[in-house]
């Protein structure tokens, strides 16, 4: 997964641990995130149901929806401006001689 990869090189870039001991906190929390999603989205999902019928519930996840929409493409705005976060990464494992996989 490109965004899994991607989270691990920015935890290792901004992490003093080493990359044996980091790799299974990030997979821990990736993994975690799935079933929390799974957990949460059904069960906001009931409530509001119940409290203010389909129409609104509706309208709130689209709400949702676009807001985190807007919030991605403000962020992939600001990252293109700044170079991306992999390129940095890379800077500094190579300035530090540091392989990035080489305990994985």
């Amino acid at each position: 997964m490109a965004s899994f990869s991607g989270a691990q090189k920015a935890a290792l870039a901004k992490s003093d641990t080493t990359p044996a001991q980091l790799y299974p906190v990030i997979s821990g929390v990736w993994t975690s995130s799935f079933a929390l999603g799974n957990f949460l989205g059904p069960s906001i999902g009931g409530v509001l149901y119940e409290a203010v019928g389909f129409r609104y519930t509706s309208l709130t996840f689209q709400l949702a929806g676009a807001l985190l929409l807007l919030t991605d493409l403000y962020k992939v705005r600001r990252m293109n401006r700044a170079g991306s976060q992999e390129d940095l990464v890379l800077k500094k494992a190579q300035a530090n001689k540091i392989d990035l996989y080489e305990r994985l």
